[in-house]
């Protein structure tokens, strides 16, 4: 790469690194100025800009996130502005997507389960709220911890060139509604098994139960904090992919880490044999809800499907780390990078 070429890549490096954390509507505008700034910087000390120049002048204008938030005038925040729109964005699609997921869960619940009084009804209702506070919590300190934790160091710390992470483009794009996707299902799961577990069987109109559940629920209530767990290293794993916005090696690294947890988790919840309701075979087959044929082992082939899903789950936890592995590794360019800005520094000294 000759200086003009590496002039620019660095450039382009460190202009992404200080709007991308600026609101959207500033982008624009700043970006401008501080591309000018940079330029008029540069002639002042050469009217052709060697690679010396411009690490210069980046070294002068200082840590991205420090201009930044000049730029912005920041202030302390629990969610700071680096993360503070994705996090709006997130909370308010989830929040969106719990109030109307449970209320359609607790309208089925009341007419496969009618109440016994209209105060009943309002209580179920009611868990609306109880819900939407827990998703709150839950979003808000996860984003919490990513602010306090996957933050770059204060300000006032040494940087380096070499820290610039790519500008992002083509495949190296997470799309934001991939992730956004993959919450919003999460949180529908966490309703589902936390609010409306006795939604899960099989549903027979005018039988008494009126569904058959699938699970024990004594012990479905002992699991539930592992299914609770499950859900949410699942969750972590959309957020990270979504404050991340690009595939990198670290990103690979923790989703195969998540992977490997929520996989343990997994399989501690539904191979333990005590999770199911052991009568739910011979009940089906009693009240002929799904025209059995005489003689069809329903259990022993409930206990196949059973095995044939957690397979798949354990595949597709195997193909979604090898992926997110691949990918990590094939658009990681970060190492090429730092050793030109250290060969550059070599040459300076």
């Amino acid at each position: 790469m000759d200086d003009a070429g590496y002039v620019a890549e660095v450039t382009d490096r460190y202009v992404y690194a200080v709007v991308k954390r600026l609101h959207p509507s500033q982008r624009e505008d700043i970006e401008r100025e501080l591309r000018g700034l940079i330029e008029d910087m540069l002639q002042q000390k050469s009217e052709t800009p060697a690679r010396g120049d411009i690490d210069a002048v980046l070294t002068e204008l200082g840590r991205p996130s420090a201009l930044a938030d000049r730029y912005r005038d920041a202030r302390k925040h629990l969610i700071g502005p680096d993360y503070f729109d994705t996090y709006m964005l997130v909370l308010r699609i989830v929040l969106i997507a719990v109030f109307f997921g449970m209320a359609l869960a607790i309208t089925i619940s009341c007419f496969v389960d009618p109440p016994p009084g209209a105060g009943e009804t309002i209580l179920r209702y009611a868990s609306i709220v109880t819900a939407l506070f827990q998703v709150f919590a839950f979003i808000t300190i996860a984003f919490a911890l990513a602010e306090r934790y996957g933050r770059r160091p204060a300000p006032g710390d040494d940087w380096s060139i070499a820290d610039l992470e790519p500008v992002p483009g083509g495949k190296t794009v997470i799309k934001k509604w991939e992730p956004i996707v993959g919450i919003v299902f999460s949180a529908l799961a966490l309703i589902l098994f936390n609010f409306a577990p006795q939604l899960i069987g099989v549903h027979v109109p005018g039988n008494a139960p009126p569904v058959i559940p699938l699970f024990n629920m004594e012990a479905y209530r002992g699991a539930l904090w592992l299914i609770d767990l499950a859900i949410g290293v699942g969750v972590v794993k959309e957020i990270a992919r979504l404050l991340a916005g690009r595939y990198t090696l670290k990103l690979a690294i923790a989703t195969a880490v998540l992977n490997v947890v929520s996989l343990v988790v997994v399989l501690l919840i539904f191979t333990d044999p005590n999770l199911w309701n052991p009568q739910f075979a011979e009940s089906v087959k009693a009240i002929g809800a799904l025209n059995i044929p005489a003689g069809f082992d329903l259990a022993y082939y409930l206990g196949i499907a059973g095995k044939v899903v957690i397979g798949l789950f354990v595949f597709g936890t195997f193909v979604d780390t090898v992926s997110a592995l691949y990918k990590g590794l094939k658009h990681e360019d970060d190492g090429a990078f730092n050793a030109l800005v250290r060969k550059t520094k070599g040459h300076a000294s």
